[in-house]
């Protein structure tokens, strides 16, 4: 949960990486010019627009990634990496609407280079 003081909005950036049927995007907010860049990964169709609100659909929370890089493996399988960077929290697997209304699951795996040589 990223908390917010005195209602003032965040800075924000969105980054997409679309797949076949499915994007993943990368949410990171900075508050107050505080240096610390909060950043949300969450899984959805390839048409939506919003944000998700949804927690089902997050893969990754954490915060000041660098090198953060999705790449899709599969129409429904993603890998996540990243320089360096902490985690909050990680699932595996996202829940996302698919056709009918039907949740289908995005997996994911998670590859942390930090502190490896050959993550230069």
């Amino acid at each position: 949960m990223m908390l917010s003081s005195c209602g003032s909005k965040p800075q924000e950036a969105i980054a997409e990486y679309k797949g076949d049927i499915f994007k993943i995007e990368a949410r990171t907010q900075e508050y107050h010019n505080s240096g610390i860049k909060n950043v949300e990964l969450c899984a959805m169709p390839i048409s939506f627009v919003d944000f998700p609100k949804d927690e089902g659909q997050c893969i990754l929370k954490g915060y000041d990634f660098s090198d953060l890089f999705v790449k899709w493996k599969a129409p429904q399988e993603v890998e996540i990496s990243f320089k360096c960077g902490r985690v909050s929290s990680f699932k595996n697997f996202a829940l996302v609407p698919g056709r009918g209304g039907q949740p289908v699951q995005v997996h994911a795996t998670l590859i942390d280079k930090c502190g490896r040589a050959d993550s230069a």
